[in-house]
């Protein structure tokens, strides 16, 4: 009898402890591993555009906080403070000092210096490109020493000078004379492999997949927390979205309001969001020549019936709740916006959107429903492209093409990806509306996109080109003190207003979203937003000291229940068929 009681226990233990070890929960692998070391990986996920030219590009948050960082930088409540410069003082009215941090180097070893910003700016200046915006009122860049350099500015611009947190960041001029980039060459650059001077040095790239970083051991403000940084690429916010759920990425930046609120719900993702100092809008072509766009564009009062046909409110209760409506680039809660122009923007209304084009000659001659424009004969049908990126926006164009219609109008909608954008919008301008979102930098620069200058220098969003318009810009360089300089931006309001320049949708929010495996993220400003303002977005994350289940894992209490039950459930069997063989 007691060799069987024996026996029965061992059975009991090999299967309870089979049991608990089943039980054991799997976690999230966050360390890549080597012969050497282990290395903290972090993976973000954008649907962003890549360039790794920062005289050319629009990949802010690797201009500021991967690769490269500004002279100045936004801090949690929107403040600015030193960054890779130690200081910036006004000499005179017309002159900036600017002093480089003394531990300030690039991912070669090499000090970046002064000579370094001038050989950048000059660049700028000379050949101008999508970040001359910040240097519009830059004359001259004086090297006084090694460290230090001075500004000479045409206009006082109100006492702004956005080249301090403008994204205007150096390229080392050792690396770029040697290689004989000192003319209009830097315009088409692609600038691969990247030596920058930010907290994170460049490893490698797969176009369309993902680019591999690793943290700065020099970096002035301490070597990163992670090791590597991954920033996964994706054709689309869904995909990304579902990533992020699936643990696939560590964090993501651009999620639309209706898939933050369902992921607030998941107690494995934090979630953020961020008011943006940028805005979405409908780009009106109106290139000069080569004419791509459709003719009728040209004409304000057509482009006055096709505002008449947007509901922005609509749009924005339905797809955007809480965003701003919004109507120039000056957001309506800074103190630049001009208030009038709520008034000025034509109220939605396609029966008298129909009427206005009627009463100009635009008839529907064939009766499909559509007009015609009296001078080309070609009907108002029109072409609006879609960032695939901003993927709810689809359903703001949908809602568009139907009120389109109500007006006799038609609205064909294609949704592009950030690979071929610059094949179609940018170059050769091939669309007739783009629905896609702006940042702003700061209140002036904001405006050359509207310039006759930045159609030559590829940074128009629209070929909107006035004479009028340009000298309202120049004034609001030129102003001189307070006063003047909100007269310029009222001004400017105005004509953007009247003329139709650019349909503003909304000033919109950002909402980043994390994995609960990660501490550190600074959430403001703009946590990781791609075209955002966070210079520190990466550089205290680290993985977070209590251990978080992995995508789909059970909590350890529920393990733990389920395995004791199983155990009881086992001895209770076990010993019953004991004492049933023991009565017999």
């Amino acid at each position: 009898m007691v060799g069987e009681w024996l026996a029965a226990k061992r059975i009991v233990l090999v299967i309870v402890l089979s049991i608990l070890l089943l039980a054991l929960p799997t976690t999230q692998i966050v360390f890549e591993s080597t012969a050497q070391e282990e290395k903290i990986v972090f993976v973000y996920g954008t649907t962003g555009a890549v360039n790794f030219n920062p005289l050319t590009g629009m990949s802010y948050l690797m201009y500021r906080g991967i690769l490269w960082t500004t002279l100045y930088i936004y801090n949690e409540t929107w403040g600015i403070e030193p960054w890779a410069a130690e200081y910036a003082r006004r000499i005179d009215n017309l002159t900036w000092e600017i002093k480089l941090r003394d531990d300030l180097y690039w991912h070669d070893g090499e000090p970046v210096t002064a000579e370094d910003y001038k050989f950048t700016w000059d660049l700028l200046l000379k050949y101008p490109t999508a970040q001359t915006r910040f240097l519009k009122a830059v004359e001259n860049i004086t090297v006084v020493s090694e460290k230090v350099f001075r500004v000479r500015v045409k206009y006082p611009a109100g006492g702004y000078a956005p080249f301090l947190t403008g994204v205007c960041v150096p390229v080392p001029k050792h690396i770029w004379e040697e290689k004989g980039l000192t003319n209009e060459s830097v315009l088409a650059y692609d600038n691969i492999p990247p030596i920058g001077m930010g907290p994170f040095k460049f490893v490698e790239y797969k176009p369309g997949e993902y680019i591999k970083f690793e943290a700065f051991d020099k970096f002035f403000a301490g070597r990163p927390k992670i090791d590597i940084l991954i920033v996964k690429l994706f054709e689309s916010t869904e995909s990304m979205i579902a990533a992020l759920k699936a643990g696939e990425v560590d964090a993501v930046d651009g999620v639309p309001p209706t898939a933050a609120l369902k992921l607030t719900a998941d107690p494995n993702i934090r979630v953020h969001t961020s008011t943006t100092p940028g805005y979405r809008s409908i780009y009106i072509n109106q290139y000069p020549q080569p004419k791509a766009g459709h003719p009728a564009l040209d004409n304000l009062t057509v482009r006055t019936a096709i505002a008449m046909c947007i509901d922005k409110e609509a749009i924005n209760d339905l797809i955007h709740p809480n965003f701003e409506i919004g109507y120039t680039p000056i957001n309506p809660k800074w103190p630049e916006f001009n208030s009038k122009v709520k008034d000025l923007w034509p109220k939605f209304n396609t029966t008298a959107a129909a009427e206005l084009l009627e009463s100009a000659g635009y008839k529907d001659t064939d009766g499909d429903g559509i007009r015609e424009d009296p001078q080309s004969g070609k009907p108002l049908k029109f072409r609006m492209v879609v960032y695939l990126g901003l993927a709810e926006e689809m359903r703001s164009a949908e809602l568009i093409r139907e009120w389109f219609r109500e007006a006799g109008m038609d609205l064909e909608i294609k949704g592009m990806e950030a690979g071929v954008w610059s094949m179609v919008v940018s170059d050769p301008h091939d669309y007739d509306f783009v629905l896609w979102a702006w940042t702003v930098h700061d209140p002036i620069s904001c405006w050359y996109p509207y310039t006759s200058d930045a159609i030559e220098a590829g940074w128009s969003s629209s070929g909107y080109h006035s004479s009028e318009f340009d000298q309202l810009y120049q004034s609001l360089l030129e102003a001189t003190d307070y006063d003047e300089y909100i007269a310029a931006q009222h001004a400017l309001q105005e004509h953007f207003v009247k003329n139709i320049v650019e349909i503003v949708l909304y000033h919109g929010a950002n909402s980043g979203a994390w994995r609960a495996e990660w501490e550190g993220v600074i959430p403001e400003p703009v946590h990781f937003g791609w075209y955002g303002y966070n210079a520190k977005a990466f550089l205290y994350i680290h993985p977070a000291e209590e251990e978080v289940p992995s995508p789909g894992a059970f909590p350890m209490w529920v393990w733990g229940v389920v395995a004791a039950s199983v155990v009881i459930t086992v001895i209770v069997i076990v010993a019953a068929a004991w004492i049933i063989k023991k009565k017999k």
